[in-house]
């Protein structure tokens, strides 16, 4: 078993219990010239569905890598509520604003979670909301199919999915040995490239959509069509659902449908190439699923961080990891002080619940008082009712108001985590936030305010106990962040 089928086994065995608890839901190498990672040891020991860990984990550290950044995840968590998801077989995403704090989770879980602000006295600064895509720098270890990614998925009895990722591709490659000009390739498709300009959050992140053919080797020969950030029309490049491949007649070559999306994905269907005579592309309206089809591995980077801002003199630097087959997504923010003499300031971290007032917040039981769990209590007749939430932040101090019964706005939407840090001269802290989102909605059934939203609770519980044990939850940090973290 690699390194990585082994640190995701920890965590995969997590996601398979929650997924059976009342109220729950439902790899690939280095990149090259990556630098080489810590070999974890063999497989790990199962009891009762949780793994037993090593007496010595090893963490697989962050690690340089030439992936490009993202900005929006998908979870490879499947809905069990009545809610769309945000692309098959992916309840939710961790769209990250330009200050690195969370924005909607995509089923309103939140409007705006750890936005974090660095407090002296009565001086408030928070992290400045000017982060360029340019200005962030991702991180390994890189992430493929072993950890859940998805990059195209056959739904319906008619179409192909490419999900929202990075490098995502449909090929088929096509005998054209026997053909006579003309040749006219057609097909249907879906991107929005437009809805996705207006609401990205990072107005200089690249992304794309193409159709083009490539040689045996993977070399490219022709753009058939294009649209990408600089080119919403796809004026110029081609014509969206039509081309001539006369100039391939006698030839080979892969048809090659291509997305570079972080937050969007997209759909083809009815894909024919013919001459005269002869239908060349096999399975083209996607009755007989991927018959035909080749979908090439992905990896990609979900680790990236911050340039550094300076508050009250410590320069801060925000990171953010997750992967998808995990409920959990991490925020590491690293405070350093330059100056020859200590600084102690306050962080605090303010989130807004999308249950508006309504929803049921509560300690999270086992957690020891380090993570808090919150399910929308809002009328059952409701079905824009928010997914199950946990937030774990370790050795803070919580401020929070629950609704005192279903379908009442009598909380508050305001959550809040604060610690003081005395960093020292030359030194730095380090502190740590996990947010839990499921594709549950615990008041679809509960029958009171006493209900639990159990899968996110036993997920939130084991993070706050077992940080420092649990090397999944470590994966991908960096060693300097764990020799200077301060509240776990």
């Amino acid at each position: 078993m690699n390194r990585r089928t082994f640190s995701l086994s920890a965590i995969g065995a997590i996601a398979s219990s929650l997924a059976a608890c009342g109220g729950g839901g439902g790899a690939a190498g280095s990149p090259a010239g990556s630098p080489a990672t810590v070999q974890a040891p063999g497989d790990p020991v199962k009891d009762t569905g949780l793994v037993v860990q090593p007496s010595q984990p090893v963490v697989e550290l962050a690690s340089a890598t030439l992936l490009p950044a993202g900005t929006v995840f998908l979870q490879s968590v499947s809905a069990t509520d009545r809610d769309p998801e945000a692309a098959p077989g992916q309840a939710n995403f961790w769209d990250l604003r330009v200050d690195l704090s969370l924005g909607d989770g995509f089923n309103n879980q939140f409007s705006g979670a750890l936005q974090l602000s660095v407090d002296l006295g009565t001086n408030v600064q928070p992290f400045p909301s000017d982060q360029t895509y340019s200005g962030l720098t991702a991180f390994g270890p890189a992430l493929g199919e072993s950890d859940g990614v998805k990059s195209v998925t056959f739904v319906g009895p008619n179409n192909a999915h490419l999900h929202p990722v990075r490098g995502a591709r449909l090929q088929q490659t096509l005998n054209l040995s026997g053909a006579q000009a003309p040749i006219t390739l057609t097909w249907t498709s879906l991107f929005n490239a437009a809805a996705f300009a207006a609401t990205e959050a990072f107005i200089d992140e690249p992304f794309s959509w193409q159709v083009v053919l490539r040689a045996s080797a993977g070399v490219l020969l022709e753009t058939i069509y294009r649209v990408d950030q600089d080119n919403l029309s796809g004026t110029g490049t081609g014509s969206d659902g039509s081309g001539n491949l006369s100039a391939y007649a006698g030839q080979a070559v892969a048809l090659s449908f291509e997305q570079d999306s972080p937050a969007y994905g997209s759909r083809v269907a009815s894909v024919s190439v013919t001459d005269a005579t002869k239908e060349y592309v096999v399975n083209g309206n996607f009755a007989s699923g991927g018959s035909g089809w080749t979908v090439p591995p992905v990896q990609v980077s979900q680790n990236v961080q911050s340039a550094a801002r300076t508050l009250h003199d410590l320069a801060v630097r925000r990171m953010f990891y997750t992967q998808p087959d995990a409920l959990w997504a991490r925020w590491t923010d690293t405070f350093t002080n330059s100056t020859r003499n200590p600084i102690s300031v306050t962080a605090r971290y303010d989130s807004t619940l999308g249950s508006e007032g309504r929803g049921i917040i509560y300690a999270t039981p086992g957690a020891t008082t380090k993570a808090l769990t919150s399910w929308d209590g809002s009328d059952s007749s409701n079905i824009d009712r928010d997914r199950d939430i946990g937030m774990v932040f370790g050795d803070m101090t919580p401020t929070f108001s629950s609704a005192s019964a279903r379908a009442t706005a009598t909380g508050s939407a305001s959550v809040g985590f604060a610690k003081t840090i005395s960093v020292p001269a030359g030194g730095s802290v380090t502190l740590v936030n996990f947010i839990v989102l499921s594709g549950t909605d615990t008041g679809l059934t509960a029958a009171s305010i006493g209900a639990r939203a159990s899968a996110v609770d036993l997920l939130a519980a084991d993070i706050a106990n077992n940080f420092r044990t649990h090397f999944g939850y470590r994966r991908g940090m960096m060693q300097a962040q764990l020799d200077t973290l301060q509240n776990f």
